[in-house]
This record gives structure tokens, sequence and C-alpha cells, in this order.
């Protein structure tokens, strides 16, 4: 099966993992399917192993036995180096506290995932070329033309949020992973991010996994599931 043929975004099934540097540390995951195009929140809290599951799921790190399928492609198989490679290609990453370069422009931040990634360079270049993608994806988002040329230092942390997911979704990779991104808002803006958000999933047509603490979002995903109920007896300790 090739990653065109897959009509799985992630399928993860007996999923044994053990901590390196703790061994009290396990998770077990039986069975995980997600399907591609779907909205699904992955409800956690803290300590619910919310954060270790992202990075079986982005091959960040590997389970000591069971499967990791990615748009059909079995992420274990990869080398170390073969895993970032994918990751780069087809995971767009917003992350928790954002990871913008602090001096870099606007623009630099939203393009940069595409020095990783030759397909979702070629992707962008189709689209007119890579900042003219990155000007599209940041007025979308409510960012215009006066804010590009700032440095991530200078806004506020509303825009930053926004060029962040800018930066996931330029180059239209197959499947978009949230951490936590509402955490730093308030209920108003917790919700028009979402629905902006949605709407640019939306555009270009790919999975959202998004994972937060917060039940009131639920209403407005395809899919909710709970970290909990995944995954199987371990330590409470927060990874």
């Amino acid at each position: 099966m090739n990653l065109t043929e897959s009509q799985d975004a992630v399928s993860m099934r007996d999923i044994d993992y053990q901590w390196p540097r703790d061994e009290s540390f396990t998770i077990k995951l039986e069975q995980l399917v997600i399907s591609r195009g779907k909205r699904v929140l992955l409800l956690g809290d803290s300590g619910s192993g919310k954060s270790t599951l992202l990075s079986l799921m982005t091959g960040i790190i590997s389970p000591v036995s069971g499967t990791v399928q990615i748009l059909g492609q079995n992420i274990n198989d990869l080398k170390s180096a073969g895993r970032d490679r994918f990751r780069a290609e087809h995971f767009g990453i917003v992350f928790q506290m954002f990871n913008l370069l602090p001096y870099g422009s606007v623009m630099d931040n939203v393009i940069l995932p595409l020095s990783f990634a030759p397909g979702r360079k070629s992707k962008a270049s189709s689209q007119g070329g890579e900042r003219e993608e990155a000007r599209r994806l940041l007025n979308g988002l409510g960012l215009d033309k006066e804010v590009h040329t700032k440095k991530s230092t200078d806004l506020s942390i509303g825009q930053q949020q926004r060029v962040a997911v800018a930066r996931a979704l330029i180059g239209s990779p197959e499947i978009i992973v949230a951490d936590e991104p509402t955490s730093a808002l308030d209920t108003n803006r917790r919700h028009k991010f979402i629905d902006l958000l949605f709407s640019q999933v939306e555009t270009s047509g790919a999975t959202l996994i998004m994972v937060s603490h917060d039940e009131s979002l639920g209403e407005s995903f395809d899919q909710i599931l709970r970290v909990q109920d995944l995954l199987g007896t371990r330590n409470r300790g927060e990874k």
C-alpha cells in the first residue's frame, strides 16, 4: 500500500512503549485509527500521556512493539533520519509554545518547513511561489502584509499562534497536529481561533488532530477521543 491508497491518516495498533529513562513509565495502546480528512480532538488531562502519544504518532519516538502506520507507511520501518524526513513532509505541527524563530520575520518562520520538505516546497511553489503561498495563508488567518516583515518577538500571543498555524499549513501536509494551541487564549478568542483553523484546514483537505484538555471544544470536531480511554495502565508522571 502506498500513501495515496491508504484511507487512514493514522493507524496505530498493539503499541507497547516504555520510557527509556524511567522503566516504570509504560503505555499500551490497543488501537487508534483516524480516517483521512477528519477533525479529531484528543482530550487528556496533564499526565494522561497525550504528549507521548503524539510523539509516537509523529515518529519522534518509537514503540517497543506494535505498528504505527501513517498514510499507509509503517514508520517503524524507517530509520531515525527517514522518520524525520517523513514527518517534515507529511505533518504540519502547531506546538503549544509555537517554537517560532525569535528573531526571524513572520515570512521567514512560515516558509521554514519548506527547507526540510522538498515535496511541500514543490506544492507551495506550484501555488504561485513559496512567499505567495505564505502570504495567502497569513492573510487567510487575519494577518495583513504589515505584519509579514515583523520579527516574531514583536507579535502578540494571538499573532504568534496564527503564524504557527500558517507554518504548519504551508505546502499542504496531509496531517495537521495541534498540541494545546488554545491554552493561552480566553474563551472568545479560543473559539474564533478554532473557526479560523478549521476554515484553513478545510481549504487544504488535511486531517486535523488536536490535543487539548478543554472539553468545551468538542462540539466542533467530527470525533472526540479520550487519551485515558485509549492508553493502558501506566504511572501518572507527566510525559
